[in-house]
């Protein structure tokens, strides 16, 4: 499978084209598209940001609603190669700004309220092209409108390094202003083909995406769908009582959350018990459930199975606990995913033994590229662990500053 891992991003969604080109890839609340209607319109994207002399390695800002066109403007910058930065669309016009201009986006996919924000203290440099969803109205001078792309040119791709850039995701910044974690197409694919390996995807689930693509883990549902020829359905709205809906109606097979999102869930379904026949597996990412909350969720998703996960998005993904192990250890982080190594570490002793509490260490392909522009905090969360140079050498790991008993 390691020969697997050094293929470009654009590669994870044209390799479904000779096989499954007419398949459902993507679904929306209004609408839906094959993989080779995504491809094309990825296409009608990349061939835009080439005509604005956007090039290889060049950052595009993309920011947009949960759907098929923030799908289409992503893969757009990965076929010509640049480098995507996907923004929250929760994040104020400050924060977009702020965001653009500290990785010198050299254009920005976003809807026309968005681009309203960027004016006066958040305005952005005049070099900057616009692609805006919206009306011609009001539209600001020199940006042009996702409605009057061309059709897709069929231009080849660009075949960049997959050891290369492919995206920042920038952290919310609650202890400083947001850091941009720098992503390889290696990273982002190693990390998909990971975790669907550890849960068992094919080409027959169908992943309701909830989380935002800014966010590793809402990320990573998209790419495991497109690496295995799955659905990907789309929820913008974080309701419980229309995600359990759109679940419901699109036979979802796969459900993602993190712990406010499922003690939300769980207490509709207590009151509300749905069934959910299509449904085979629930995840839960970005912190612990409560256990009140957890030993609930046997009760409202019978016969289901339930993945504890662990990540930071500097090693993108990092452990799960099996479905088998959820009863008797619903507290643990469980084990390493495939493809990753994790140690717990005592400083200046070694590896930590059966039962001693070490810090989490993560090695392996799933390691970040560190932090966008700046390499003193890079050199201090990712680093060299002298306790493995025995097993890894001087290969960098990433330091969680998690404790955790063996």
């Amino acid at each position: 499978m390691q020969s697997d891992f050094d293929r470009i991003m654009w590669r994870m969604l044209s390799d479904n084209l000779s096989q499954r080109a007419e398949k459902i890839a993507a679904v929306d609340p209004d609408r839906s598209i094959s993989y080779a209607g995504l491809a094309a319109e990825a296409g009608r994207v990349a061939d835009w940001l080439r005509a604005r002399g956007i090039r290889p390695g060049d950052r595009v800002i993309v920011h947009l609603r949960k759907g098929i066109d923030e799908v289409a403007a992503m893969f757009g910058a990965w076929k010509i190669g640049a480098v995507v930065v996907n923004v929250n669309m929760r994040w104020t016009p400050a924060q977009l700004a702020y965001v653009a201009r500290d990785c010198r986006a050299r254009a920005a996919i976003l809807p026309a309220r968005a681009l309203a924000g960027l004016s006066g203290d958040n305005a952005l440099s005049k070099d900057t092209a616009f692609l805006v969803q919206g009306k011609a109205e009001g539209l600001a001078q020199g940006a042009d409108l996702w409605q009057a792309l061309a059709a897709d040119s069929g231009a080849a791709p660009d075949e960049c390094d997959p050891a290369g850039l492919a995206m920042i995701i920038y952290t919310s910044g609650s202890t400083g202003a947001p850091k941009g974690v720098m992503l390889s197409h290696r990273n982002i694919r190693v990390g998909a083909i990971s975790v669907a390996e550890y849960l068992g995807l094919d080409d027959s689930d169908r992943l309701l995406s909830v989380l935002p693509y800014s966010f590793d883990a809402g990320l990573n549902q998209l790419t495991t769908m497109l690496l295995t020829g799955g659905t990907i359905i789309h929820q913008p709205l974080t309701m419980p009582a229309e995600i359990i809906r759109m679940a419901q109606a699109q036979s979802v097979t796969g459900l993602a959350g993190v712990p406010p999102l499922w003690n939300q869930i769980v207490r509709l379904l207590v009151d509300n018990p749905t069934d959910l026949p299509a449904l085979r597996r629930i995840t839960n990412t970005g912190g612990k459930i409560p256990p009140n909350i957890l030993e609930l969720l046997p009760r409202v998703f019978p016969g289901v199975d339930i993945y504890l996960m662990y990540g930071l998005t500097e090693a993108f993904r990092s452990t799960y606990l099996p479905p088998s192990k959820f009863a008797a250890k619903m507290g643990s982080i469980g084990r390493q995913i495939p493809n990753a190594q994790v140690f717990a570490i005592k400083p200046g002793i070694g590896i930590a033994g059966p039962g001693e509490q070490g810090e989490l260490v993560h090695a392996g392909p799933l390691v970040s590229m560190g932090y966008w522009e700046k390499p003193e905090v890079t050199a201090q969360k990712i680093r060299p662990c002298a306790e493995l140079s025995h097993l890894i050498g001087d290969q960098p790991v990433v330091w969680s500053d998690r404790k955790s008993v063996v």
